[in-house]
């Protein structure tokens, strides 16, 4: 879009601002990472996945 000739504004609107609006109408969409569960355990297996 960029390369079209779209501002950023454009860009970020269409791809971004008019999603979340969208998808935020259900109530389900969560923006916000969620806080990581120190003590969360994978089948009884503490090892952490996914992540540092």
């Amino acid at each position: 879009m960029l390369a079209a000739g779209f501002d950023e504004d454009d860009v970020d609107k269409v791809l971004w601002r008019n999603p979340v609006a969208f998808y935020g109408q259900s109530g389900r969409l969560e923006l916000e990472e969620p806080k990581p569960d120190e003590t969360a355990t994978f089948e009884g297996n503490s090892i952490r996945r996914g992540g540092a």
